[in-house]
């Protein structure tokens, strides 16, 4: 651990430029999760909009789904036999908004996105409907600038994996979010590649976004430490008509190994570490059960913002990224890890940077 903020920074600014330098490094079999990431970009519909249709639902769980593709209906099996039929108009519409409300409890949030809205984004891809579980679109929210931790004290007893971090979002931040505003507006293409220096150059170039999957990509290949890529996977129902239903949202995230463990760092939702109370960095696994089992106010999350970073509270970060455990860190996912990606050797005046390497 180091206490030199002024010195890690000027180790994450040599990282970038020799980065840029490297030749290309390319991950294994993560070419799946460049489809995956456009889920993340259909959050703008509810930044854009507040409309969703109210459908009435019995108290419980949805128990099982059914596509109707001749009437173009959705069917909801509930608990008693109890069934809920939506119509879907697929052919004029881009994406739907549904409001799941049962009597006695919050309400689901259910959206379709169609065929036609993944061909405006540039890929190819089928129907998907996408179940967001005691939600409403009116509190989805995001703030891709952690705007909320400014002002707040800076963390301590940074690594310079954590600098780096500051460093590398700093880098898409401004060609993804900074050039644009909130490019999820500007109906650009997905990028798409396996490789960090492609990814980074078509940033650069203004021709596409990237999303969770390309940030993870960016940040897994540039990070100064041994690290690999975390995939959310939830439950996955195949329907009629070439559709797909999703019982919660997937996510891409990044574990970095250091101090003789991995532990989660996201570079979608901006965050360099969560520690639990006995300040133990915690894995993505870790994370999940620890929101599931109601000890949220027990964590601290080192959020980025601007230049620095924040230590904030568990609820409070829930609270201010409601998203977080609302659609992706939740309990039904199976994290699905893929190969290990080992930095690059980053040499400082007549001295090199090495790290530790997992055993695994």
């Amino acid at each position: 651990m180091v206490n030199s903020h002024a010195k890690d920074s000027t180790f994450a600014a040599v990282l970038i430029g020799a980065f840029m330098r490297w030749p290309k490094r390319k991950l294994p079999k993560v070419g799946v999760i460049a489809g995956l990431s456009v889920l993340a970009f259909s959050l703008a519909i509810f930044l854009r909009t507040n409309r969703a249709i109210p459908v009435q639902v019995p108290d419980g769980p949805i128990t099982a789904v059914e596509f109707d593709s001749a009437n173009s209906e959705l069917k909801l099996s509930y608990p008693s036999n109890q069934l809920v039929t939506i119509g879907i108009e697929r052919a004029d519409k881009d994406a739907e908004i549904f409001l799941l409300q049962p009597r006695s409890s919050p309400p689901d949030t259910l959206r379709f996105l169609s065929k036609k809205y993944y061909a405006s984004l540039g890929q190819e891809n089928e129907g998907l409907f996408v179940l967001s579980h005691k939600i409403r679109p009116d509190e989805i929210r995001a703030d891709a600038y952690n705007s909320f931790a400014e002002g707040l004290p800076s963390a301590q007893a940074l690594t310079i994996v954590d600098t780096s971090l500051i460093a590398i979002k700093a880098l898409t931040d401004r060609y993804n979010i900074f050039k644009h505003r909130y490019n999820i507006w500007t109906h650009r293409v997905l990028c798409t590649s396996d490789d960090a220096k492609i990814l980074v150059q078509k940033l650069r170039a203004d021709v596409c976004y990237v999303a969770c999957s390309g940030l993870s990509i960016i940040a897994s290949q540039m990070l100064p430490a041994p690290s690999r890529i975390v995939l959310l996977y939830g439950r996955t129902d195949k329907l009629d008509g070439d559709l797909s239903f999703l019982w919660s949202e997937w996510h891409t995230t990044v574990e970095v190994f250091g101090d003789g463990k991995w532990y989660v760092a996201d570079p979608t939702f901006g965050f360099a570490y969560v520690k639990d109370g006995q300040g133990k960095r915690l894995d993505t696994a870790e994370l999940i059960k620890e929101i599931y089992d109601g000890r949220s106010a027990n964590l601290i999350f080192g959020v980025l913002s601007g230049d620095q970073i924040h230590d904030l509270t568990g609820d409070r970060m829930l609270q201010e990224q409601p998203t977080l455990a609302a659609l992706y860190y939740t309990s039904d996912k199976q994290p699905t890890y893929l190969s290990v990606t080992q930095p690059t050797t980053i040499k400082l005046g007549d001295k090199a940077t090495s790290v530790s390497t997992p055993s695994q």
